[in-house]
Protein backbone atom coordinates (compact mmCIF):
# COMPACT_ATOMS: atom_id res chain seq x y z
CA UNK A 1 0.00 0.00 0.00
CA UNK A 2 2.78 2.23 0.71
CA UNK A 3 4.27 1.94 -2.30
CA UNK A 4 1.58 2.10 -4.61
CA UNK A 5 0.83 5.51 -2.36
CA UNK A 6 4.01 6.62 -3.15
CA UNK A 7 3.61 5.57 -7.08
CA UNK A 8 -0.32 7.66 -7.00
CA UNK A 9 1.64 10.76 -5.66
CA UNK A 10 4.82 10.70 -8.21
CA UNK A 11 2.25 10.57 -11.25
CA UNK A 12 0.02 13.17 -9.70
CA UNK A 13 3.08 15.59 -9.33
CA UNK A 14 4.81 14.33 -12.46
CA UNK A 15 1.13 15.47 -14.44
CA UNK A 16 1.60 18.66 -12.22
CA UNK A 17 4.76 19.08 -13.28
CA UNK A 18 4.50 18.69 -17.30
CA UNK A 19 1.27 21.49 -16.88
CA UNK A 20 3.31 23.71 -15.64
CA UNK A 21 6.67 23.38 -17.31
CA UNK A 22 4.73 24.06 -20.56
CA UNK A 23 2.78 27.16 -19.02
CA UNK A 24 5.97 28.42 -17.88
CA UNK A 25 8.28 28.15 -20.77
CA UNK A 26 7.61 32.04 -22.49
CA UNK A 27 8.06 32.97 -18.71
CA UNK A 28 11.51 30.99 -18.47
CA UNK A 29 12.22 32.36 -22.28
CA UNK A 30 12.83 35.62 -21.19
CA UNK A 31 13.84 35.17 -17.59
CA UNK A 32 10.39 37.37 -16.33
CA UNK A 33 10.15 36.40 -12.37
CA UNK A 34 6.42 37.73 -12.22
CA UNK A 35 5.26 35.58 -15.32
CA UNK A 36 6.97 32.79 -13.94
CA UNK A 37 5.39 33.24 -10.10
CA UNK A 38 1.98 33.46 -11.71
CA UNK A 39 2.84 29.98 -13.82
CA UNK A 40 3.37 28.75 -10.18
CA UNK A 41 0.65 29.94 -8.51
CA UNK A 42 -1.60 27.72 -10.37
CA UNK A 43 -0.30 25.28 -7.91
CA UNK A 44 -2.49 26.64 -4.81
CA UNK A 45 -5.67 24.60 -5.63
CA UNK A 46 -3.62 21.14 -4.58
CA UNK A 47 -2.84 20.99 -0.63
CA UNK A 48 -0.56 18.29 -1.11
CA UNK A 49 1.93 20.66 -2.65
CA UNK A 50 4.26 21.82 -0.57
CA UNK A 51 6.81 23.74 -2.68
CA UNK A 52 8.00 24.49 -5.90
CA UNK A 53 10.67 26.50 -7.66
CA UNK A 54 11.70 27.28 -11.14
CA UNK A 55 15.56 27.33 -12.10
CA UNK A 56 17.69 28.43 -14.87
CA UNK A 57 19.99 26.38 -16.67
CA UNK A 58 22.74 28.39 -14.55
CA UNK A 59 20.91 26.99 -11.24
CA UNK A 60 19.69 30.78 -10.84
CA UNK A 61 15.97 30.92 -9.18
CA UNK A 62 13.83 32.40 -11.07
CA UNK A 63 10.56 31.89 -9.34
CA UNK A 64 9.59 29.99 -5.91
CA UNK A 65 6.28 28.49 -4.63
CA UNK A 66 5.44 28.10 -1.02
CA UNK A 67 8.24 27.13 1.64
CA UNK A 68 10.53 24.18 2.79
CA UNK A 69 11.64 23.45 -0.50
CA UNK A 70 14.03 20.09 0.24
CA UNK A 71 17.10 19.53 -1.70
CA UNK A 72 19.24 16.50 -2.21
CA UNK A 73 17.17 13.25 -0.85
CA UNK A 74 17.37 10.14 -2.51
CA UNK A 75 16.67 9.05 -6.35
CA UNK A 76 14.39 6.51 -7.15
CA UNK A 77 13.47 7.28 -10.53
CA UNK A 78 15.16 9.86 -13.15
CA UNK A 79 13.45 12.85 -12.15
CA UNK A 80 12.14 11.82 -9.42
CA UNK A 81 13.80 12.16 -5.89
CA UNK A 82 12.43 11.37 -2.11
CA UNK A 83 13.38 13.46 0.63
CA UNK A 84 11.90 13.72 4.06
CA UNK A 85 8.25 12.84 3.76
CA UNK A 86 7.95 14.28 0.50
CA UNK A 87 8.53 13.61 -3.39
CA UNK A 88 10.26 16.07 -5.33
CA UNK A 89 9.46 15.52 -9.41
CA UNK A 90 11.99 17.69 -11.95
CA UNK A 91 10.89 18.53 -14.96
CA UNK A 92 12.95 20.23 -17.71
CA UNK A 93 11.47 23.70 -19.57
CA UNK A 94 12.53 23.25 -23.32
CA UNK A 95 11.91 25.62 -26.11
CA UNK A 96 12.18 23.75 -29.60
CA UNK A 97 14.13 20.67 -28.08
CA UNK A 98 16.63 22.96 -26.02
CA UNK A 99 16.55 23.35 -22.20
CA UNK A 100 15.96 26.77 -20.83
CA UNK A 101 15.04 25.77 -17.36
CA UNK A 102 13.83 23.13 -14.71
CA UNK A 103 10.95 23.01 -12.44
CA UNK A 104 10.87 21.10 -9.39
CA UNK A 105 7.44 20.35 -7.53
CA UNK A 106 7.81 18.77 -4.29
CA UNK A 107 4.64 17.12 -2.74
CA UNK A 108 3.84 15.45 0.41
CA UNK A 109 3.62 12.17 1.64
CA UNK A 110 1.81 13.25 4.79
CA UNK A 111 -1.54 11.61 3.66
CA UNK A 112 0.28 7.97 2.67
CA UNK A 113 2.25 7.84 6.15
CA UNK A 114 -1.29 8.98 7.84
CA UNK A 115 -2.60 6.16 5.91
CA UNK A 116 0.31 4.01 7.15
CA UNK A 117 -0.19 4.85 10.75
CA UNK A 118 -4.02 4.10 10.76
CA UNK A 119 -2.38 0.72 9.03
CA UNK A 120 -0.25 0.55 12.05
CA UNK A 121 -2.74 0.51 14.71
CA UNK A 122 -5.03 -1.34 12.83
CA UNK A 123 -2.54 -4.19 12.59
CA UNK A 124 -1.76 -3.96 16.03
CA UNK A 125 -6.01 -3.95 17.28
CA UNK A 126 -5.93 -6.88 14.68
CA UNK A 127 -2.63 -9.06 16.82
CA UNK A 128 -4.16 -8.40 20.27
CA UNK A 129 -7.53 -8.91 19.90
CA UNK A 130 -5.86 -12.44 18.13
CA UNK A 131 -3.82 -12.70 20.94
CA UNK A 132 -6.67 -12.75 23.28
CA UNK A 133 -8.40 -14.81 21.13
CA UNK A 134 -5.08 -17.40 21.07
CA UNK A 135 -4.93 -16.91 25.12
CA UNK A 136 -8.47 -17.93 25.46
CA UNK A 137 -8.52 -20.73 23.09
CA UNK A 138 -5.13 -21.91 25.09
CA UNK A 139 -6.93 -21.19 28.38
CA UNK A 140 -10.21 -23.53 27.17
CA UNK A 141 -7.65 -26.36 25.04
CA UNK A 142 -5.56 -26.64 28.58
CA UNK A 143 -8.22 -29.02 30.17
CA UNK A 144 -8.66 -31.27 27.24
CA UNK A 145 -4.58 -31.40 26.31
CA UNK A 146 -2.58 -30.22 29.19
CA UNK A 147 -4.85 -31.40 31.98
CA UNK A 148 -4.65 -35.00 30.97
CA UNK A 149 -0.74 -34.88 30.35
CA UNK A 150 -0.43 -33.46 33.83
CA UNK A 151 -2.27 -36.17 35.33
CA UNK A 152 -0.49 -38.81 32.95
CA UNK A 153 3.01 -37.39 34.05
CA UNK A 154 1.97 -37.84 37.52
CA UNK A 155 0.85 -41.64 37.17
CA UNK A 156 3.90 -41.98 35.46
CA UNK A 157 5.90 -40.34 38.71
CA UNK A 158 4.02 -42.52 40.83
CA UNK A 159 4.68 -45.80 39.09
CA UNK A 160 8.34 -44.77 38.84
CA UNK A 161 8.33 -43.97 42.53
CA UNK A 162 5.94 -46.94 44.16
CA UNK A 163 7.34 -49.28 41.38
CA UNK A 164 3.52 -50.39 41.52
CA UNK A 165 2.89 -51.38 37.62
CA UNK A 166 -0.89 -52.29 38.26
CA UNK A 167 -1.81 -48.78 38.28
CA UNK A 168 -3.27 -47.20 34.94
CA UNK A 169 -3.57 -44.36 33.81
CA UNK A 170 -7.40 -42.84 32.98
CA UNK A 171 -7.80 -42.27 29.04
CA UNK A 172 -10.94 -39.42 28.60
CA UNK A 173 -10.73 -39.13 24.87
CA UNK A 174 -10.22 -40.89 21.89
CA UNK A 175 -7.81 -38.35 20.26
CA UNK A 176 -3.83 -38.04 20.07
CA UNK A 177 -3.56 -38.12 23.79
CA UNK A 178 -6.22 -41.28 24.45
CA UNK A 179 -3.52 -43.23 22.02
CA UNK A 180 -0.85 -42.01 24.07
CA UNK A 181 -2.47 -43.22 27.20
CA UNK A 182 -3.32 -46.92 25.71
CA UNK A 183 0.44 -47.34 24.37
CA UNK A 184 1.09 -46.22 28.31
CA UNK A 185 -1.07 -48.73 30.11
CA UNK A 186 0.10 -51.15 27.41
CA UNK A 187 3.37 -50.53 28.61
CA UNK A 188 2.50 -51.06 32.02
CA UNK A 189 0.61 -54.43 31.06
CA UNK A 190 3.90 -55.52 29.55
CA UNK A 191 5.85 -54.66 32.14
CA UNK A 192 3.56 -56.30 35.05
CA UNK A 193 3.38 -59.21 33.18
CA UNK A 194 7.04 -59.87 32.87
CA UNK A 195 7.36 -59.40 36.60
CA UNK A 196 4.59 -61.96 36.72
CA UNK A 197 6.76 -64.44 34.43
CA UNK A 198 10.03 -63.55 36.50
CA UNK A 199 8.08 -64.14 39.86
CA UNK A 200 6.84 -67.32 38.37
CA UNK A 201 10.30 -68.47 37.19
CA UNK A 202 11.13 -67.51 40.84
CA UNK A 203 9.06 -69.90 42.69
CA UNK A 204 9.74 -72.40 40.07
CA UNK A 205 13.46 -72.08 40.82
CA UNK A 206 12.91 -72.20 44.48
CA UNK A 207 10.73 -75.00 44.68
CA UNK A 208 13.71 -76.79 42.19
CA UNK A 209 16.30 -75.84 44.58
CA UNK A 210 14.26 -77.24 47.78
CA UNK A 211 13.20 -80.44 46.16
CA UNK A 212 17.21 -80.66 45.09
CA UNK A 213 17.94 -79.76 48.69
CA UNK A 214 15.63 -82.55 50.24
CA UNK A 215 16.83 -84.94 47.60
CA UNK A 216 20.37 -84.49 48.62
CA UNK A 217 19.52 -84.56 52.35
CA UNK A 218 17.47 -87.92 52.15
CA UNK A 219 21.00 -89.30 50.11
CA UNK A 220 22.96 -87.99 52.62
CA UNK A 221 21.18 -89.26 55.52
CA UNK A 222 21.38 -92.70 53.70
CA UNK A 223 24.89 -92.07 53.34
CA UNK A 224 25.10 -91.87 57.08
CA UNK A 225 23.13 -94.50 58.19
CA UNK A 226 25.09 -97.09 55.24
CA UNK A 227 28.52 -95.51 56.99
CA UNK A 228 26.82 -96.93 60.32
CA UNK A 229 25.62 -99.95 59.27
CA UNK A 230 29.29 -100.39 57.60
CA UNK A 231 30.64 -99.48 61.37
CA UNK A 232 28.67 -101.57 63.28
CA UNK A 233 29.46 -104.74 61.18
CA UNK A 234 33.04 -103.81 61.13
CA UNK A 235 32.98 -103.39 64.99
CA UNK A 236 30.90 -107.08 64.37
CA UNK A 237 33.57 -108.26 62.66
CA UNK A 238 36.26 -107.23 65.12
CA UNK A 239 34.62 -108.81 68.24
CA UNK A 240 34.33 -112.15 66.21
CA UNK A 241 37.87 -112.00 64.94
CA UNK A 242 38.60 -111.19 68.76
CA UNK A 243 36.76 -114.23 70.42
CA UNK A 244 38.27 -116.64 67.26
CA UNK A 245 41.25 -115.27 68.45
CA UNK A 246 40.20 -115.90 71.67
CA UNK A 247 38.92 -119.51 71.12
CA UNK A 248 41.65 -120.68 68.97
CA UNK A 249 44.10 -119.71 71.87
CA UNK A 250 41.68 -121.61 74.31
CA UNK A 251 41.57 -124.68 72.23
CA UNK A 252 45.75 -124.72 71.55
CA UNK A 253 46.18 -124.42 75.15
CA UNK A 254 43.50 -127.55 75.64
CA UNK A 255 45.64 -129.42 73.12
CA UNK A 256 48.82 -128.71 74.35
CA UNK A 257 47.39 -129.65 77.75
Amino acid sequence: ELVSARGQVTAKLQSVADVVSASSTAAVQFADPSAAQEALTALRGDASIQAARIELPDKTLLAEYGSGYESGGRDVAPGVREVRNAMVVSRPIELNGVTIGTLHVQGSLKDVSDRLRRYAAILFAVVALAGLVAYAFALRLQRSISGPILRLSHVASSVSVDQDYTVRAVKEHEDEIGQLVDRFNQMLRTIEQRDAELMQARSRLEERVAERTRSLELEIDQHRRTEEQLLLAKASAEQASVAKSAFVANMSHELRT
